[in-house]
């Protein structure tokens, strides 16, 4: 790995850290962004199910729209997706993607790219 990139990543990491420190406790109990609040996937505060089904486990349950890649955010009780939704005619083909590439797979039709807000204690 390139020097000046493993610098940038220890810089952001320990800005991302100072922010959350500074912030007090708080921002600890939350998922700020991709790797949580401390930038290395650990919850500091958390305790989540270790095994979970159908029936154990699970609070509720909501259809989401679309597609996404994105890492939710948990701030409050609030839950925060992004999700790619299709939508109107389907386009001409197109090699938008090379081979490699995210997903391999062009667009068929056009996508709105949402924000969902979801209420972590019921799902709404």
């Amino acid at each position: 790995m390139n020097q000046i990139v493993r610098i940038g990543i220890v810089l952001v990491s320990l800005m991302t850290t100072a922010r959350a420190q500074s912030q007090g406790a708080n921002a600890l109990d939350q998922w700020p962004q991709w790797r949580g609040p401390l930038s290395n996937g650990v919850a500091p505060h958390g305790d989540p199910p270790v095994q979970w089904s159908e029936s154990k486990n699970i609070r509720w349950k909501v259809p989401i729209p679309g597609l996404g890649h994105s890492t939710p955010i948990i701030w409050g009780d609030q839950i925060f997706l992004t999700a790619a939704i299709s939508h109107g005619k389907t386009l001409p083909h197109s090699d938008a993607h090379a081979p490699g590439a995210h997903d391999n797979l062009a667009p068929l039709r056009l996508q709105e790219f949402v924000l969902i807000a979801l209420n972590r204690a019921d799902g709404s």
